[in-house]
């Protein structure tokens, strides 16, 4: 029992360090972001920065999307391993999120690069 708790306790780091890389992931994209509105105001070519403004927050969506299906995969692995512990906090976590009737974080996380697109596409057309 203790090296299959040492396992569990081992890959729920992982699951941290997902979401370390996807807390990181989000500020470069939103430097990224802020760096071509800041461009803007003193470059020529402003469709240029729309365009490269448009194509960043479509992989800024792409990226939460991989990492909201490797968060879900993890959790999946998570709660296989907690049938054998005595408490699955991570499940029951879940259960009283969803019970909650909260929306999915990545659910609003995603709306971001959405709202980046929608700005860059109503100025390239102003």
């Amino acid at each position: 029992m203790d090296h299959k708790f040492e396992m569990y306790k081992m890959y729920v780091g992982t699951a941290e360090k997902v979401s370390e890389r996807r807390q990181s992931s989000n500020k470069f994209f939103l430097l990224l972001n802020s760096t071509i509105i800041g461009l803007k105001s003193w470059m020529n070519c402003n469709w240029i920065n729309y365009l490269l403004g448009i194509m960043l927050s479509i992989l800024w969506f792409f990226n939460i999307v991989s990492f909201q299906k490797l968060n879900r995969a993890k959790f999946q692995v998570i709660h296989e391993m907690e049938i054998e512990l005595p408490y699955a906090p991570f499940k029951k976590e879940e259960e009283l999120y969803n019970n909650d009737q909260r929306w999915d974080f990545s659910a609003i996380e995603k709306w971001i690069p959405v709202v980046f697109c929608v700005v860059y596409l109503i100025k390239w057309c102003n």
